[in-house]
Parts: C-alpha cells; structure tokens; sequence
C-alpha cells in the first residue's frame, strides 16, 4: 500500500494530471468542466472525499476492496451463501469439476507424501497423466487446503468465484491511486477492470482466468519504483512474489503477462523523456533480477511443461480468437442489446460465452474523448498504444470480420512459437482492459472537482459491461450420487484399485473421485484440452456427444481388451444404466448392483474374461 500522498504538489491538479517525472499523463481539462455543478453535489462529494481521506492510505484500500467484494456479491453470489458448500456459484460445469477436483488433490497429496504438481497416477491409471497442462492452480489450492479440509473442495471453488473479481479490482484500485492520487477516479478504474466483460464473461467457472489480479500488481510495483517510492531490494522481492504467485495461478497468464508487459516497458522508453528513460532502464534491469530469481525456483516445473507440451496449439486459435466486431457489438450474456445483435454476432466463429472483448460504444467513446483532451500529452499516446498492442494480438494469426475474412496478422508469429502457441488470443483482452481502467481513472480525476457528465459516462459504461444472469445457469446445486456422497463406496470398492467411472456428463468422474476422497484411482478422467489428443488411444471406446458420454455401448472386443490392460477392477455407471449395458457385461460373465445413484459391474472373481463369450 502506498503512503499519504504527502504534498499537494504530488496530488492531481486541475491543469495536469501528472507530469513525465511522475510517469503519468500532463493531460489538459476541459475548462467548463466542475464549474455546473450544483452546490449540494459539491458539498456532498466534499464530506465524502473527506471522510476517505481521514481513514488513510491502509484504510481507502480496505474500504475499496469491501465495496468490490460487496458488489461481487450482490452480482454473483446472491443466493449462495446459504449453501456455499453445496451450489455452484457459476453453475456446475466440466470445468468446475476438474478445479474441485484439484482443490481437493493437493491435501491428499501433501498428506500421502506424493508430488501433487507432476504426474499422476490416480487418474488414466496405470500410467498415469503429467498436471502440469491441466488447470490444477497450485497456488490457490495449496493457500486453500484448510478451507477445502473443512467445508469442502465447492467452498474454496466458491470463495475464489465470490473474491476474484474483488481481488482485480482492488489491485487496480491500488495502481490508479498511484497514478492520480484520487480515490474516486481509483475506485471508478478499479471497478472497471475488476467487473470488465473479461471477468463476466468467466464468471462461468474459469476461476484461473479470473485469478488475475497479479497483473495490476506489477504494473502498480513498476510504478512506485519509478517514481522512487519503493526501494530497489524490496520492489525486486515484491515483484518476484508477484510473478510467483501468478505462475501458481495460470502459467498461460504468466506468459502473456510477461509478453505484453514487455511491450509496455518498450513503448514507455519510447514515449519517455531522457530521465524517466533513466529511471527506467534501471528499473528494467530489476525487474530482470526479479525473473531470474522466479525462473530459478520454478525451472523444474518449466523444463516439466517443456517436455510435455502438446503439439501445436491446444485449440484451433482461429476459432478461439477475437473478432473486431466483439469490441463494439454485445454477446451473450452481456445484459443490454445482446438479443437484439444475435444475427449479427453469431457469426463470429469464437463462441459467444469466451468472447471477453465487448468494450462497447460508451467505453469507446470516453477513451477517443480522454485521447482528445489529452492529445498533446506523449503518456496519452502510450496509453492507447499499449491498449493496442493486445487488441491486434487477440484478433489471432487471421483477422476474421464477421466469420469471414483471411488477412494475416502479428499473432501468426506467436502461433508458431513454442508453449506460448497454446495461449487462447480470445483472452488478450484482458491487458487491454487494464489499459482502459487507468484511462477511466485519469479521465474523472482530470477534472478538478465532481464532474457530474464525466462520472455519468463511466457509469453507464459500467452498466453497459453488466452479464445477465442467470444466462448461462448460474447458482446451481451440485449433486453428487449418494455412492459416494455418503460413504457407501468404501463398501463395495477396494481402496486404491483402479475402477472406470461413466457418468452421464463428462467431468462428472472427476467430481466423483473428488467426493470419495481419492479412494480408488481411476482409467480415465476429464484433465482439459491439453491431453485430449494424446489420451485418446488409451480409451475404452466410449465417444461423448458435446459434453456428455454417449450411452451406446462400445465395441465388446476393444472395451475387454481395455478392461484387462487397465487392470479395472469395477465399472460405474450413473443409475439406471441402460439395459444394453446389462447385455454387455453379462457376456463377460458379471451382473449389475444398482445402489446410491450408481450401477456398478464388478470384474469376476476370477478377472475379465480372455474373450467374450
């Protein structure tokens, strides 16, 4: 946290906003701008500034994060709090269950002495599967482990979905503050970026997109260096737990944040006068010594995601960029004018639920009027291209308009890169927001008193950003088959064999496994995109349709064979299960045992069969 701002010559003015010295835009203001304000709104903001003020730096940034962690509530968690344990927040989806089943793999591992960052061998057993492509988050995981010991693996997943947001926007708080030395204007951008249509549009579930708040906490420890408010010792320590923390988080993030704020660093020597080019190149080289030390502690995780990377990208990047139309024009569930532009953005060929680029007219609008107001400021022009650079990256190696289009663009060279080929340009847009949020800061805190038009402005592009809920399915009850839910497997399963789980949705195996605390292993199991290719041959036959396993029964010769290589001791499928399933096991010499929601098929006494009878 930043200490008072001592002298009313470090504060924002009403001519400038910050001079080169202070890393900050000497942006003009518009001169009528405060002048109509009303008295009573005047002394109203007055009492209110002044209250803020008297609770000191500490205190403005608590008040700020309970006001976000307020808001996030009454947007997300409303409803849920009464069974935090037992709803979803964001609506009980595949990916949800692959992070509750993390949550609740770190304490097993930790505590049976096994390596919970590698491989695996609880899951696609007897082999195993490498975590380090799956979405384990280790970080939050491991900070969670007495949360999830005690209210359960849901509860951590809620939690990280009820403050995430809150988290964002308080760390973006912290660097607008820095920048204009005005509460207002730093709650207003804080607010912006943590409640952005990047943030609800993950809202879905995605809790290691949304864990992102490390990012504007960097910027924020670049900048007090710079300014010469943070000692170069502790702004290298703090910035290399920052990059820890994140990494612990999501690796893809950490990539792109390294990338794009490599690029900022560029663009601010570029726009810098001689001595803040000074102070940052020694701030470089800092940030440098930060690096290093982080790479020398995660390198073997790193030289682990090297050796089992995927090849190519782990989704066609075309279909998982961004469109340019995406800026302007809403997507679902964006709350207003989404359903009237269904015809004209369905065409997008990224899916409407991953589309964080919705920006929209009046957002737009405030960032051409803070260009215009501040255009003879060299910081204005670094802003905007900073903002830039993300935006052309998240159109992909393809520009697409509306579904069509084939033009080549910067994004191709990262396609072709190493690791960094699997990060989604759909989700750049997050740098671009952060560039945005400081532009709405330094566009309120321009005027020199309460300027009633320009907060109008921000606020109804905070409204614009708004999802609807409950579209998709929010607040939802996560149900669990009784088997497991209520101890009855340990009756029925021997601890540690290795069993095939079928549920009805995919994902569910790895809820299920979760929920039994790890009490057998299992042959398969829902790990993401990453192994989906190279796991393919080690499965029994059994094809999904979308996200559900496909109820036909696969072909009897290839599923014995993968019973007996696996070495699977039991079958389990939700109950019922289909008659044609009975058909098929009764060939290899077993009977069905419907109990607690499931029906399992245990392997004869004597073991799968050599051949089908």
């Amino acid at each position: 946290m930043e200490r008072d701002p001592e002298p009313q010559a470090e504060r924002v003015g009403a001519s400038a906003i910050a001079t080169d010295a202070d890393l900050g835009p000497d942006l003009p203001t518009a001169d009528a701008d405060g002048a109509e304000t009303s008295t009573r709104w005047s002394r109203t903001a007055d009492r209110v500034s002044g209250r803020v003020r008297s609770t000191g730096p500490v205190g403005r940034a608590f008040e700020a994060f309970l006001a976000y962690a307020a808001l996030s509530g009454v947007l997300f968690v409303r409803g849920v709090f009464a069974h935090f344990s037992s709803w979803c927040i964001s609506g009980c989806r595949q990916d949800t269950m692959v992070y509750l089943w993390s949550f609740r793999w770190m304490p097993f591992a930790l505590g049976n002495g096994l390596n919970p960052l590698f491989t695996t061998h609880y899951v696609w057993a007897p082999g195993g599967v490498n975590l380090v492509w799956v979405t384990t988050l280790p970080g939050p995981s491991f900070v969670l482990t007495p949360v999830t010991l005690i209210w359960g693996a849901l509860a951590s997943d809620n939690l990280i979905l009820w403050l995430a947001p809150a988290l964002a926007g308080w760390a973006c708080y912290l660097l607008c503050n820095q920048i204009t030395s005005r509460f207002g204007p730093a709650f207003a951008g804080g607010a912006i970026f943590g409640f952005s249509s990047y943030v609800g549009h993950h809202m879905r579930g995605h809790v290691n997109l949304l864990l992102m708040f490390c990012v504007p906490i960097a910027v924020y420890l670049v900048v007090r260096r710079v300014r010469g408010r943070l000692g170069s010792r502790a702004f290298v320590v703090l910035l290399a737990l920052t990059l820890l923390g994140q990494f612990s988080i999501s690796t893809e993030i950490f990539v792109t944040m390294t990338l794009f704020g490599g690029a900022a660093l560029l663009l601010a020597l570029a726009f810098a006068s001689k001595d803040v080019r000074r102070d940052l190149l020694a701030t470089t080289l800092l940030i440098g010594f930060a690096y290093l030390i982080v790479f020398v502690i995660v390198s073997p995780y790193v030289l682990e995601v090297i050796r089992n990377r995927p090849p190519g990208s782990v989704r066609p990047l075309e279909a998982n960029s961004t469109d340019p139309l995406s800026y302007v024009l809403p997507r679902s569930p964006t709350w207003l004018g989404a359903g009237a532009l269904r015809q004209i953005t369905s065409r997008s060929l990224e899916r409407a639920s991953d589309d964080t680029a919705y920006v929209g007219p009046v957002l737009l609008l405030l960032v051409a009027l803070f260009a215009w107001f501040g255009r003879r400021s060299r910081w204005t022009w670094m802003l905007l291209a900073f903002i830039l650079v993300p935006v052309v990256f998240s159109f992909g190696p393809t520009l697409h308009v509306g579904g069509r289009g084939g033009i080549a663009m910067p994004g191709a060279a990262l396609a072709r890169a190493p690791v960094i080929s699997s990060a989604f340009p759909e989700r750049f847009p997050l740098f671009a927001w952060l560039g945005i949020a400081v532009i709405v800061a330094l566009f309120l805190a321009q005027a020199p008193g309460l300027s009633l038009w320009r907060w109008a402005v921000v606020l109804l592009g905070a409204v614009t950003l708004a999802v609807a809920l409950p579209s998709p399915p929010y607040r939802t009850e996560l149900r669990v088959p009784a088997f497991f839910a209520d101890g009855t497997y340990q009756q029925y399963l021997h601890q540690g064999e290795t069993d095939l789980l079928l549920p009805t949705h995919v994902g569910d195996e790895m809820l299920w496994q979760e929920a039994a605390g790890f009490w057998f292993r299992q042959s398969r199991g829902y790990v993401g995109d990453a192994h989906r290719l190279g796991l393919s041959d080690r499965g029994p036959g059994i094809a999904t349709v979308g996200d559900s396993y496909d109820v036909a029964t696969p072909p009897i010769s290839r599923f014995l064979r993968y019973l007996q290589q696996q070495d699977v001791a039991t079958v389990i499928l939700r109950a019922p299960a289909p008659r044609a399933w009975d058909d098929l096991f009764a060939r290899l010499g077993t009977y069905g045992i419907t109990i607690g929601g499931v029906t399992l098929y245990r392997a004869p006494p004597g073991g799968w069969p050599p051949s089908t009878r």
